[in-house]
């Protein structure tokens, strides 16, 4: 999956600023160890597909640090889900057809996906 997160908007006296991009599966509450996507860098963004390997939530940390070393971080929860199947045409026009006829758009639905 394709995710894009960014490092904005810190505010700090001691510039300039380095960034750092982790990662873990849970939501915001959950604890676990933070998979580290970057070094510290100046570049305030990362862009890249991570493999997460299963749907469900999980947790992006942005970490910002001054000159002094002193670090902070924000959190961001995103939940994964598993692709969407899509349908053949001849199932898609089945299903056109059944309601045109005043059947059910379910059980054509259901008879078009085998």
């Amino acid at each position: 999956t394709l995710f894009r997160v960014d490092s904005i908007n810190w505010e700090d006296d001691d510039l300039p600023l380095s960034h750092r991009f982790a990662w873990r599966l849970g939501g915001l509450t959950e604890t676990g160890l933070f998979t580290i996507l970057s070094t510290w860098s100046s570049t305030m963004d990362y862009f890249d597909n991570l493999i997460i390997g299963q749907a469900g939530d999980f947790t992006a940390r942005a970490e910002a640090r001054d000159t002094l070393g002193s670090i902070t971080a924000a959190y961001a929860a995103a939940s994964v889900t598993d692709p969407v199947t899509t349908r053949s045409e001849a199932a898609l026009l089945s299903v056109l057809e059944s309601i045109s006829a005043g059947g059910s758009a379910s059980a054509a639905g259901a008879a078009g996906s085998a």
